[in-house]
């Protein structure tokens, strides 16, 4: 027994331990400053093999100290600098198994009682009955830097309905897939733009949606080499506003605004006409649920006009930037008779960059920037174009009926500031429904005519009191605005002892209460309330760590002292292994 303890803790393999483990942690500082704190603690200080060699050297300590039973009096300072040593890593795997550590954001005037730690949770509930279930998510699947399948191996149940987890990403991103087949008429150019060196795609619409109105792209079509000639100059083509659309018996009919203002246009040999009532630049709903104009520009661009024949008559209102308004309300009068309005000119927020297309396959691309000449670059498909410094952009493809849809992928490999996201599915009877938890973005999904709340984010963990954010200080250094100092002063209110405390939490002083140490970490400054981010922990392991460096320490002056009194004897090796 005694030969196997003494291989084991050889000062041989106690120096190799340490060897590696320094190698490991210089490696991870640099790794830390290049990828960032969580990647490093994922892929060092957490993983497995760090803990493994972490727990070979303590089993290298323990042995080389149970092989020198019986101690002596002289070997009093060995016996306690083993012991803090193994104190340390105790404390250490104590703290790793059951420390809570998270983080606390309080606006000026606001109160909490919980934090949010770091572990994951799934928390999903139904509407009709409020019903509420939360499952802990294991950082050994979930949580990391690997795409993992069926991270979740057991199924969960709410009732007659059970959700799967199918699969991990620990960076998502959507990617808008575009494809020509749209019911109707809907113009659109797919480019990509490169901005010192990172490239995106975008998908930019003739008449754009609400949701990307105002964007700095912009894209125009010209029919005839006038029309081309005037958008490249900044004319809103062609000297009309826009083109009404009609749709009857399988044709379709094209009049410009001004056409429909001095007399109404037949519609081929339907026997329907059409006039137009009015054109409002900025539509919107008024008192009544009327429709009005609010001014001149052209902000939300809109036109009423009238369907008639022998026997009746309808009116219609077509919106530029909302092609599918019409097919969203029944029609009675003339069901087969479909209205839409193509606008030429610029909406409100005028774009930046035009990307504009000609007759003949005929590009340019048009930028305007405030206080400097307008500049006209001719532009030929899937051939990069310099726009500005450090930007350029590429026309792609061209669709006449573009319609979009998103799609996730997988970002390889993954962001500093990453999206993780979990793909479940609701099954109810027959009924089944796959869905993409990003994480702190609550997901309604609709299932057999419920409505489950699903989300996948951190859990909260109730304090046992109050902490109030009374006001936050930042400290510069003379003469700039480089903060040198911040601090929050707090107040605890604790309901089981009715009482109160004031305390100051700044940079290098932490507080404490209930069990949980309070730092001051950041803030978050800007045109709201000022935001002091706390870090918060609890750590059972602190304390044994703190007494294995105190006994290491006094392990250390024993030895020392030893070799003072008596200078020329023998001392016994004192070694971490």
């Amino acid at each position: 027994m005694k030969a196997v303890l003494k291989i084991i803790g050889s000062l041989r393999l106690a120096v190799l331990l340490l060897v590696l483990l320094m190698v490991a942690m210089g490696s991870a500082t640099v790794y830390e400053s290049q990828q960032g704190t969580e990647q490093a603690l994922r892929s060092f200080y957490h993983a497995h093999w760090f803990k493994l060699l972490l727990a070979l050297f303590g089993v290298n300590l323990l042995a080389s100290l149970l092989g020198r039973w019986p101690f002596g009096s002289r070997q009093i300072g060995f016996v306690l600098t083993h012991v803090g040593l193994l104190m340390i890593l105790l404390g250490a795997w104590i703290s790793n198994r059951w420390a809570i550590n998270g983080q606390l954001a309080l606006n000026e005037g606001k109160s909490a009682n919980s934090i949010r730690t770091d572990q994951e949770i799934i928390n999903w509930q139904r509407r009709s009955d409020q019903t509420n279930f939360t499952v802990e998510l294991s950082p050994e699947t979930i949580g990391g830097f690997e795409a993992v399948d069926r991270p979740l191996k057991q199924t969960l149940r709410l009732n007659q309905t059970e959700l799967q987890v199918l699969q991990y990403l620990p960076d998502l991103r959507w990617r808008e897939v575009v494809s020509n087949d749209a019911a109707q008429s809907n113009p659109a150019v797919q480019v990509e733009l490169t901005i010192n060196g990172e490239t995106q795609q975008r998908l930019i619409y003739a008449q754009p949606p609400p949701d990307r109105a105002g964007e700095l792209l912009a894209y125009r079509v010209a029919t005839d080499p006038a029309e081309y000639q005037q958008l490249l100059a900044g004319g809103g083509g062609g000297g009309s506003v826009g083109e009404v659309i009609i749709k009857c018996q399988d044709e379709e009919f094209r009049f410009t605004v001004e056409q429909l203002q001095s007399k109404p246009a037949e519609l081929g040999s339907s026997g329907y006409q059409v006039r137009l009532l009015r054109y409002l630049p900025h539509a919107t709903v008024g008192a009544g649920n009327q429709l009005q104009n609010i001014d001149d520009q052209p902000t939300n661009p809109a036109v009423e006009v009238e369907v008639f024949n022998d026997d009746a008559k309808e009116t219609r209102i077509a919106f530029a930037r909302f092609p599918d308004f019409e097919s969203m309300h029944e029609q009675k009068q003339f069901p087969g008779v479909q209205v839409q309005f193509e606008y030429k000119g610029q909406t409100n927020g005028a774009a930046t960059l035009e990307i504009i297309q000609g007759p003949a396959g005929t590009w340019a691309i048009r930028q305007q920037t405030a206080g400097l000449p307008t500049k006209v670059a001719e532009a030929q498909l899937n051939q990069p174009v310099p726009v500005m410094e450090g930007v350029t952009l590429t026309i792609q493809q061209a669709f006449t009926k573009a319609r979009s849809e998103w799609q996730a992928e997988a970002v390889l490999p993954v962001r500093q500031i990453r999206n993780p996201a979990l793909l479940v599915e609701l099954t109810e009877g027959s009924a089944h429904q796959r869905v993409w938890l990003e994480k702190y973005h609550p997901t309604a999904v609709q299932l057999n005519n419920g409505v489950h709340d699903l989300t996948y984010a951190d859990q909260n963990l109730p304090l046992g009191f109050s902490i109030k954010l009374n006001a936050f200080r930042l400290g510069t250094y003379p003469g700039s605005r480089r903060p040198r100092t911040f601090e929050s002063r707090v107040t605890i209110e604790d309901g089981v002892t009715s009482g109160s405390q004031e305390r100051l939490i700044s940079m290098n002083h932490p507080t404490s209460y209930g069990g949980f140490t309070f730092f001051q970490s950041s803030y978050q400054m800007g045109m709201g309330p000022t935001v002091s981010v706390l870090s918060v922990s609890r750590d059972p392991g602190q304390w044994v760590v703190f007494a294995g460096y105190a006994v290491t320490l006094l392990g250390m002056l024993w030895v020392l002292a030893q070799r003072l009194v008596r200078p020329h004897a023998p001392a016994e090796e004192v070694r971490p292994g």
